[in-house]
């Protein structure tokens, strides 16, 4: 049968990407280099590509693409029977620490959400009581989600 072209790249699954296509990506494109692969442009009337900038397309293209795996995953592990131990907490906080890290490494995100992030991945790492951390909300910073428990090393982690 023939396959119907995808409307998102969150409907490619993460290894079908990995095998198929990441590989074939740039990592970069100038400009210039994009206009001549898609003469028409990119169908957004308010931004202008710049022939002189580079751009970054591998991060960038993979992002949702594992994005979408990870809230599933997040989803599921938030939903699963909790037994009162720290485990679930640590996939939890492992997921947002990874959301964090793609999402920087497609070129967004602020210095300051990226110390806090730092900061609780050395506290989760104490074991004080904070899991996971994460960039959250719309346009390249701002916020910063924090997975812990509630208790006074908790709270001390995080003054």
């Amino acid at each position: 049968g023939v396959l119907e072209p995808l409307k998102y790249l969150t409907q490619l699954p993460v290894h079908e990407f990995e095998a198929d296509y990441e590989a074939h990506l740039p990592e970069s494109l100038t400009g210039a280099e994009f206009l001549a692969l898609c003469p028409e442009g990119h169908g957004d009337e308010v931004t202008r590509v710049d022939r002189q900038a580079r751009y970054a397309v591998r991060a960038p293209t993979a992002h949702p693409v594992r994005e979408h795996l990870r809230v599933r995953s997040f989803a599921q592990a938030l939903n699963a029977e909790r037994d009162g131990s720290d485990e679930q907490l640590e996939v939890l906080g492992e997921l947002m620490f990874q959301s964090h890290a793609s999402y920087g490494a497609c070129g967004l995100g602020a210095g300051g959400t990226d110390r806090l992030v730092e900061l609780v991945k050395r506290e989760a790492a104490a074991g004080c009581g904070l899991f996971g951390a994460k960039i959250t909300g719309g346009g390249s910073g701002g916020t910063v989600c924090v997975l812990g428990r509630s208790g006074a090393a908790a709270e001390a982690a995080l003054t």
